[in-house]
C-alpha cells in the first residue's frame, strides 16, 4: 500500500509496517515534479492548513480517482467554517485527534465518516521511564513549561498569574523554549520578580530530567492546533497538567483539578492555588497520566491508521 502524504511534517502513524510506504509531499514544487508518482499512490493523505497544496491533492485525487484521507489537527475559525465543511465533505474520510473534537465537527456539518487516531508521540520519545509525582504540604511547588516564546505562546499570562499568587507557600517555574518575544518575557519576570528560570536552548535530555523533577506541567499556549505535542510530552512524562484552551476560555485539567471560567491570569493564579491547597492529589493524577501513556505511542496508532486506508480503498 503506498499513501501520499502532503503535509509539511511527517504525521506517518504506520512505522514499521513493511507493507505499507508513506511518501511525504510537502510543497507544490514536489507535487508538480512528481506526478507520475502520484497515479502510483493508493490513498492521498493531507494533513495541512495550507489551501493551495491541498487544493491541488485533492484536484490531483480526484484526476486520478484515489480516495483521500484529511487529518483536522486544527480549530476552525468562525470565517472559515463554511470553506472547511465544503473541504472536509469532499473526502472520504476525516481523522481527528479528539474524540471532542470529532463531535465538534458532527455538529458543525461534516457528513463524512469520522475516526478517532490521537496524536502520538515516537516510541524513541517514550523510552524514558518516569515515577509518579509526589508533594508534601508546603512544598515548594515545581512547575514546567515549554514552548515557542511568541505571542500566542501564552507564557505572560502564566508569568503574572504566578507574580500575583497570595500564598507563602514557594513555587519555581522552568520555562523551556525562545523565540520572538524571549526578551520581553525575561524583562516581565525580573521587574515581577517571579520565580523562573529560563533555559532558551536545550537538549530532550534536560528536558525529561527537569520533567521528573517538576510536579506540574502547563499548557498555556493560545493556538489553533488541537493537541499541542507540549501536551502529549507532559502527559507521557506523568505529570499533571493545566490547560487553556482559548477556544472555550476555560481551563481544563488532565486527570482531576476542576477549573473557572475567567479571564486567564485569574482562572491560571486559581488553579496553582488549588493544586497547592491539595497537594496530595498529585500523585493519584500523575499515576492515571502514566498509566495512558500507551494512548500516546507511535505504535498504538498504527492498526487504527492502516485500517482507515484499507477502508477508503474498499478493502
Amino acid at each position: 500500500m503506498r499513501i501520499a502524504m502532503f503535509s509539511e511534517r511527517n504525521l506517518d502513524a504506520t512505522g514499521g509496517i513493511p507493507s505499507i510506504r508513506v511518501e511525504l509531499f510537502d510543497s507544490l514544487l514536489k507535487v508538480f515534479s512528481h506526478r507520475r508518482e502520484l497515479k502510483k499512490m493508493d490513498v492521498f493523505h493531507l494533513a495541512t492548513r495550507n489551501v493551495k497544496l491541498r487544493t491541488t491533492a485533492l484536484t490531483l485525487a480526484r484526476r486520478y480517482k484515489k480516495p483521500v484521507v484529511v487529518s483536522a489537527l486544527w480549530y476552525i475559525e468562525k470565517g472559515e467554517k463554511k470553506r472547511e465543511l465544503e473541504f472536509l465533505n469532499s473526502v472520504n474520510a476525516v481523522v481527528v485527534p479528539t474524540q471532542k473534537y470529532g463531535e465538534e465537527l458532527a455538529k458543525m456539518g461534516v457528513r463524512v465518516p469520522i475516526a478517532v487516531v490521537p496524536e502520538f508521540l515516537s516510541d524513541r520519545d517514550l523510552r524514558a521511564k518516569f515515577m509518579p509525582r509526589k508533594m508534601m504540604n508546603g512544598e515548594t511547588l515545581r512547575i514546567f513549561w515549554k514552548g515557542e516564546m511568541g505571542e500566542r505562546s501564552g507564557i505572560l499570562p502564566l508569568l503574572e498569574a504566578l507574580s500575583g499568587l497570595d500564598t507563602e507557600q514557594g513555587y519555581e517555574l522552568y520555562a523551556y523554549g525562545k523565540g520572538e518575544m524571549f526578551k520581553e518575557v525575561t524583562k516581565f519576570a525580573d521587574k515581577h520578580r517571579v520565580k523562573v528560570k529560563f533555559f532558551g536552548d536545550y537538549t530532550k535530555a534536560e528536558v525529561q530530567k527537569r520533567m521528573r523533577e517538576c510536579q506540574l506541567g502547563v499548557v498555556s499556549r493560545v493556538d489553533d492546533e488541537v493537541e499541542p505535542k507540549e501536551l502529549l510530552e507532559m502527559k507521557a512524562a506523568g505529570l499533571p497538567i493545566l490547560i487553556r484552551d482559548e477556544k472555550y476560555k476555560e481551563f481544563l485539567a488532565v486527570g482531576g483539578y476542576v477549573l473557572v471560567k475567567k479571564r486567564a491570569v485569574v482562572a491560571l493564579m486559581e488553579a496553582i492555588m488549588q493544586v497547592m491547597k491539595a497537594p496530595w492529589a498529585i500523585e493519584g493524577v500523575s499515576k492515571r497520566n502514566l498509566a495512558d501513556r500507551n494512548g500516546v505511542m507511535y505504535a498504538g496508532q498504527r492498526e487504527t491508521m492502516v485500517n482507515i486506508y484499507r477502508w477508503v480503498m474498499g478493502k
